[in-house]
């Protein structure tokens, strides 16, 4: 019984010298994708290019269970966690392991979609690229970062602890947020919708002119840049910050939950079950309903 876990002591040693010691790069071209889906642990960075490639290092004793492959317009770039052994598993654990390599450069002119998940991360190295529509979603513990991006239509998307950071250019931009993702997105765009839920954190930054919020849960939205409308409905303890947004009218629906807004021209309220309005401005106001809840001006101190 000794012999055997001096053995197994042994093996789980070599593979961690092997898993420390040794890695392998691979580069394949690509004729065209325009999608991106990353999984597991992989640290993907995208490079404007005129041509498709994408160059691949991993620890070698990982060859078996790395994929990358295009198919169907689709480029996947894939771990198989669950096929790993007990005793590969144990190379990457405790203080002294060694990280495990997964890393990808890809390089294309542009793409579509990118879908992370678990915790893989992709970052852009500030090239600005265009595409006739832009989507990307995070979920897990993923992040995407420093992307810089042109399209006719784009949305983001983020859920559990998934992070969004990039430049957006559209004239129309959508943000989903849920559980405790984070995102933070400069923009220019003509019509900006917001949905957050959750425990999610979204900061905003750049102009608009038709701006849609949707709050609830506990989620925080903060934005500064300039409008022209605002439509908010707020629900829950949530909390969206407008004070740095001016804006020529606003028309609030909330149940609970706070907005700190500024209009100039009109401000329309329906309220109940403890909403709070703060508004700075001095805009005509409409009272659809005051129902338990409180309208007042901003002092410059937010409320508890």
């Amino acid at each position: 019984m000794k012999m055997k876990k001096m053995f197994a002591a042994l093996a789980a040693v070599s593979l961690c010298l092997a898993a420390g010691a040794q890695t392998t790069t691979k580069t394949n071209d690509f004729v065209s994708f325009d999608r991106i889906e990353v999984a597991s642990d992989f640290e993907v960075t995208f490079n404007v290019s005129d041509t498709y490639k994408v160059n691949w290092t991993y620890d070698t004793i990982l060859a078996d269970l790395v994929s990358v492959f295009v198919t169907g317009k689709t480029l996947y770039i894939d771990f198989n966690k669950k096929g790993m052994s007990s005793e590969l598993k144990k190379t990457y654990k405790g203080r002294n392991a060694p990280k495990m390599v997964l890393k990808v450069a890809v390089y294309a002119p542009y793409f579509s979609e990118l879908t992370l998940s678990d915790n893989a991360s992709f970052e852009g190295l500030g090239n600005r690229f265009e595409t006739e529509s832009f989507s990307v979603s995070a979920t897990g513990k993923s992040k995407v970062a420093n992307l810089i991006v042109a399209a006719r239509k784009a949305s983001v998307e983020a859920v559990k602890e998934g992070q969004v950071n990039l430049t957006l250019e559209a004239p129309e931009v959508s943000v989903k947020t849920d559980n405790k993702a984070v995102v933070d997105l400069v923009q220019s765009s003509e019509s900006l919708s917001v949905n957050a839920a959750g425990s999610s954190s979204v900061t905003l930054t750049g102009n608009t002119t038709d701006l849609l919020t949707a709050s609830q849960n506990s989620a925080k939205v903060l934005m500064t840049g300039t409008a022209e409308t605002l439509r908010h409905d707020g629900k829950g303890s949530s909390e969206v910050d407008l004070i740095g947004v001016p804006l020529k009218t606003a028309d609030v629906v909330m149940s609970n939950g706070k907005l700190y807004v500024n209009a100039t021209d009109e401000l329309k309220v329906d309220l109940k079950s403890g909403a709070n309005v703060s508004f700075s401005g001095d805009p005509k106001i409409g009272v659809v309903n005051i129902s338990s809840s409180s309208l007042m001006h901003y002092t410059g101190v937010k409320r508890k």
